[in-house]
């Protein structure tokens, strides 16, 4: 069997070795005194191992699950509010526990502490119920505490914000002023998720076809997003500005990075654009398929344009098939520019 935490293993049997040499000739402890090391695991010792051995090879997001562990299972000072507008909440002091100690009832009573934030809670809990499940797959012997039955598990909401008609002008008008205008305008005019924007690179990246290769996606396959005359018109913008050496299409300040966290950029948007909502950088997705549903675009091709893990189709590209899906996020793009004030570039420049 797999040793999960080997420190602490070796610890205990070279204890194991010296009390043996010390006590030779002398009766061994009684069964019930003697307590398997793996009854020592702390949370914080389990949650490395299940983030080092398991969720760093098979998990995209597992960054999320180190946000999300470090937010409510440590009590490390939180600020007064959080990224996205709420107010901070303290975690419980949980990391430095035996996994032994932590019950059922902490557990619930946990829980049941986040019911104004269900869908966190929920996440949260899952996580939980995760690193012991990892525990006991590997050395640990006690029982999993995490037990929230389907029922009574808080209901969630699907999130359904997008950028209003009546605030898209504002929002142009702010993007203009943003030293990241090219980004935001990227999400907008593909739909693509913002990681998959901030690791753009230019060898993915044909202009002259005018088609952009994903690799990274969340179904796990690649796919090739046709690009319109308008993300075209960007990414001319972005090479003519990004040192030639490059890869990134979307450099980070810091030499051989990225962009990766536009949060204060977007934030400063929406505040001179008026948005008050908790409006997040994903609901630039739905924003763009709400104005292709406007156009009169059928929702199969919405689908489709959103990606293959939405639409249920294939991610393998063709000319007949991108091109469809060019001319109708094309018309969701001219739908927005309208409600915008802005004219769209003209579509003569197209292909067919």
């Amino acid at each position: 069997m797999t040793v999960l935490f080997p420190a602490v293993a070796s610890r205990a049997r070279s204890n194991s070795s010296r009390s043996a040499s010390r006590s030779v000739g002398t009766p061994s402890p009684r069964p019930s005194r003697i307590r398997s090391p793996a009854r020592r695991f702390t949370l914080r010792q389990a949650f490395d191992s299940f983030i080092e051995t398991h969720a760093k090879f098979h998990k995209k997001t597992w960054h999320e699950d180190v946000r999300r562990f470090e937010a409510h299972f440590t009590a490390k000072p939180r600020p007064r509010r959080t990224r996205r507008g709420r107010a901070g909440r303290q975690g419980v002091a949980w990391e430095h526990r035996k996994l032994s100690s932590i019950t059922k009832g902490d557990v619930a009573t946990w829980y049941a502490g986040l019911a104004d934030t269900p869908h966190e809670a929920n996440r949260a809990a899952a996580l939980l119920h995760t690193i012991y499940e990892h525990a006991i797959d590997h050395d640990y012997t006690g029982p999993n505490p995490v037990r929230i039955r389907r029922a009574s598990r808080f209901k969630e909401r699907s999130r359904d914000r997008r950028l209003e008609r009546k605030k898209i002008r504002a929002f142009f008008d702010a993007l203009d002023d943003s030293p990241k205008k090219d980004f935001f305008l990227m999400l907008l005019f593909t739909g693509v998720r913002r990681r998959q924007a901030e690791g753009a690179r230019w060898e993915d990246i044909d202009l002259e076809e005018r088609t952009w290769r994903l690799e990274d996606t969340k179904g796990g396959k690649p796919l090739t997003v046709p690009l319109t005359a308008e993300a075209v018109e960007v990414l001319l913008r972005r090479r003519a500005a990004v040192p030639a050496e490059c890869p990134w299409v979307f450099p980070s300040p810091r030499e051989g990075k990225h962009l990766s966290d536009p949060t204060k950029a977007w934030q400063a948007i929406c505040a001179a654009a008026g948005i008050t909502d908790r409006l997040r950088l994903h609901d630039l997705r739905r924003t763009l398929a709400t104005f292709m549903e406007e156009a009169s675009v059928s929702a199969t091709m919405i689908g489709k344009m959103l990606g293959p893990a939405v639409a249920g189709v294939t991610g393998v590209y063709t000319r007949a098939a991108g091109d469809p899906i060019r001319q109708a996020t094309a018309k969701g793009i001219d739908e927005m520019l309208q409600a915008a004030g802005r004219r769209a570039p003209a579509r003569e420049a197209r292909k067919a």
